[in-house]
């Protein structure tokens, strides 16, 4: 005969509880849901294995399990987004501020999972990039964390990084923007890092092809009362971003009623506070998440560096229309009519 297997022991009632508590945190909002799963930082394998990340060998950190304010500022944001009808969204934070992972990474898993049948499309300047995103979103559905906050255990269904899905029928697509994001309709539509570097940024046929992709193709993929998300770090007045906005935006945070006909809600949060209204309620001069940053001594190679002003201005103050450069300085400026000549002339000492 074989014997019978010993009975399992039954988990503490603590443990038990604390299961409970997770589970309800996680399906309350985003904010819960980022402390309730495992999310990757840079992805190991190329080839979906199971074993997707490695904590020896992560790019960063899986993220810790305290939400910093500024983290918890954009969730609350997306949430809002998503939920409502027909929301719109742009982030503006300096580069390595995590609004990519929490924007393409966290926020698709906790919404394809809280609503079966739910679609997303991220877009990125180059499909590469994209794809990096989704495999890390990817990976989070996989975990059985995750299959243990949702009643139905969703799990994933078909399909390879660019473009899968999971048993409760929500889809994520990621595409390169300029190379045409078609085929798919979506709930919500993500537009993150859509210019690749200065050069893009400064190519006047780049930021009109960027425009034209997406007036013509990404917001023809928003199913009726979808959402868009509009991630981005600042690096020309006349990008994509500039040129929804209002013409006299001057970085303000709020509901703003826009070129496109639409009101957006931005959050615009630079690398050092300007405004009496920033939105994270720091003074003038205080430096973002400096419990990550360390304060100024990460920022001075572009804030004190008189060569990289514009740097400094567009990348991580979000202004990416400088007061002054290292060609010509506005200050300097002197005004002649002389008799001779009908009009100004302008120059620099």
């Amino acid at each position: 005969m074989t014997p019978h297997a010993a009975p399992r022991a039954a988990a503490p009632r603590s443990l038990l509880a604390k299961e409970m508590l997770r589970r309800q945190r996680a399906r309350r909002s985003l904010i819960g849901f980022s402390g309730a799963v495992d999310i990757p930082g840079k992805p190991v394998s190329n080839d979906g294995a199971e074993s997707f990340w490695d904590n020896e060998t992560l790019e960063t950190p899986l993220i810790e399990t305290g939400v910093a304010p500024i983290h918890q500022l954009m969730m609350r944001a997306i949430e809002e987004c998503v939920e409502e009808d027909d929301g719109r969204l742009m982030l503006f934070f300096p580069p390595g501020s995590a609004k990519s992972t929490y924007t393409d990474v966290v926020a698709p898993p906790y919404f394809m999972g809280k609503y079966p049948g739910h679609r997303w499309i991220l877009g990125s300047y180059a499909s590469t990039i994209a794809i990096k995103q989704s495999r890390k979103a990817r990976a989070i559905c996989r975990q059985e964390k995750y299959r243990s906050i949702w009643a139905e255990q969703p799990a994933l269904d078909k399909g390879a990084a660019d473009e899968w899905a999971m048993s409760n029928g929500s889809e994520f697509m990621a595409a390169g923007l300029l190379a045409g994001i078609t085929g798919n309709r979506a709930n919500v539509l993500i537009l993150d890092d859509i210019v690749q570097n200065r050069e893009a940024a400064d190519s006047p046929t780049i930021r009109e092809k960027t425009y034209n992709e997406y007036i013509e193709t990404a917001l023809s993929r928003l199913l009726p009362k979808g959402s868009m998300v509009l991630v981005m770090t600042r690096w020309h007045e006349e990008d994509l971003a500039g040129l929804i906005l209002p013409e006299d935006y001057a970085g303000e945070s709020g509901r703003i009623a826009c070129r496109d006909g639409q009101t957006w809600k931005v959050l615009c949060c630079p690398a050092e506070a300007e405004r009496d209204d920033d939105p994270l309620g720091r003074a003038r001069g205080e430096f973002l998440w400096n419990e990550w940053f360390g304060g100024a001594k990460h920022w001075a190679p572009w804030r004190d560096n008189p060569r990289a002003s514009r740097t400094w201005a567009a990348l991580y103050q979000q202004r990416p229309a400088p007061d002054q450069g290292i060609h010509f300085n506005a200050a300097k400026f002197q005004y002649h009519n002389p008799d001779a000549m009908r009009g100004y002339i302008y120059g620099q000492s």
